[in-house]
């Protein structure tokens, strides 16, 4: 929680809202594709 609001606060929201959702949407294909694989 504390390292979330330091890095919130060190960079602009819009950006860290942009970079969470490309990553959570990165890191949800990735799991898509190894649970088809597995």
């Amino acid at each position: 929680m504390k390292g979330g609001s330091l890095f919130c606060s060190k960079v602009p929201r819009l950006r860290t809202r942009r970079r969470l959702r490309r990553t959570t949407t990165i890191a949800g294909g990735r799991r898509q594709a190894t649970t088809e694989v597995f």
